[in-house]
């Protein structure tokens, strides 16, 4: 009696073929699924950047318009033209003190998507000063206006 031994060998292989295989695709659509994630946090991260501009750009505005009004610090929602809110900016307004002229404004800037992605702006606004102005009275012509630079 002959027993035949090699009868079950393809499955094995088509088995430990097919695991290798397996574990190759989930590598690669790890990779794939992680790059998508990273690129998608890139485009949040400058969308923060321009939403914190814009969040500046408010209060530069609202300073403009109401320059004794520096109770407007808080959160804000950004809303793109069709009406959703696609990110937040958080302002924080130091108004000025004593001999200091000049108000600080920080912006905060994050998307909707990735709310842990923030950028910050930062900047001091200022009222122009009288030195940019010149007055030369006496022998000389009086001269009124900017300074050239």
């Amino acid at each position: 009696m002959r027993f035949n031994c090699e009868r079950g060998i393809i499955i094995t292989l088509a088995l430990i073929f097919g695991f290798i295989f397996l574990i190759m695709l989930g590598g690669l659509l790890t990779v794939i699924l992680l790059q998508q994630k990273q690129s998608l946090q890139r485009v949040a991260w400058n969308e923060a950047l321009h939403l914190a501009e814009a969040g500046a750009d408010y209060a530069r505005w609202h300073i403009f318009h109401s320059p004794a009004n520096f109770d407007f610090s808080g959160t804000y929602d950004y809303k793109n033209p069709q009406g959703e809110v696609s990110g937040n900016y958080q302002l924080e307004i130091t108004a000025p003190t004593g001999c200091d002229s000049g108000i600080t404004i920080k912006s905060t800037g994050w998307t909707s998507e990735f709310p842990g992605v923030k950028r910050v702006v930062q900047m001091k606004y200022t009222k122009p000063a009288l030195v940019k102005y010149a007055f030369l009275t006496g022998k000389f012509p009086t001269i009124v206006g900017n300074l050239p630079r």
